[in-house]
């Protein structure tokens, strides 16, 4: 899993490599035998398969602290990155369902308090997640502080 990211870092890296590569691999069989459309249909859906186990392991987390989440961060882009070359960049969000709300996990991962707020203030989080879920991940990362119940009571 993705608990004691700070601990596990090497191992998790590992994976999140060897996930990549295997999808690089299936991405170069598969484009040559399958059609365009089907092709990134195809390798839409397993990203969004990953992409989508990955959110629910990290929203699972009770407590990200401020390290943890700069290595789910950075774990996280190695996976956008090296997945984001299979596609252009209007494709990805058309054939992978999972890519933005997983791009967004990843900058909540190193954002401010403030700024969660504010995203979610200005609809920014609605597509991508519901208000328990923004409240449980702010329990996550935030110490518990008057700050952080103001938040999470603007979370509605």
């Amino acid at each position: 899993g993705l608990a004691d990211a700070a601990i596990n870092r090497d191992s998790i890296e590992r994976a999140l490599r060897e996930i990549s590569r295997q999808l690089q691999r299936l991405s170069r069989v598969w484009k040559d035998v399958l059609p365009n459309g089907i092709f990134f249909k195809s390798i839409g859906a397993l990203i969004s398969a990953v992409f989508s186990r990955i959110v629910r392991c990290v929203l699972e987390l009770e407590d990200i602290g401020a390290a943890e989440g700069k290595i789910l961060h950075s774990l996280l882009s190695l996976l956008l990155n090296s997945t984001g070359t299979l596609f252009q960049d209007a494709e990805k969000t058309n054939y992978v369902r999972a890519w933005t709300r997983f791009e967004r996990l990843r900058d909540l991962l190193d954002t401010g308090l403030l700024d969660v707020v504010d995203q979610w203030e200005k609809s920014m989080l609605q597509n991508d997640y519901r208000a328990d879920e923004i409240r449980h991940i702010i329990r996550a990362l935030f110490k518990n502080t008057q700050r952080r119940a103001d938040a999470i009571a603007k979370i509605q």
